[in-house]
């Protein structure tokens, strides 16, 4: 796999997580009689986020040149 085709599954992996966050969180909202988000619900949005801040910084990390 070359270097380009990685990264731009990275991106791609990165950008789906985070929209994934988004609509669960949504849905989560949406769905519930009252309103407010089941903490189950909120655990799967935070290792989506985490999932997508780690590809992004080790992106960062290893393209940037010290």
């Amino acid at each position: 796999m070359n270097r380009e085709r990685k990264e731009l599954w990275q991106y791609r992996t990165a950008v789906a997580s985070f929209v994934a966050a988004v609509v669960f969180g949504l849905i989560g909202i949406l769905l519930s009689p009252s309103h407010d988000v089941a903490a189950g619900v909120l655990v799967l949005i935070s290792q989506f986020l985490l999932l997508t801040a780690s590809i992004f910084g080790l992106d960062l990390k290893f393209t940037r040149n010290d």
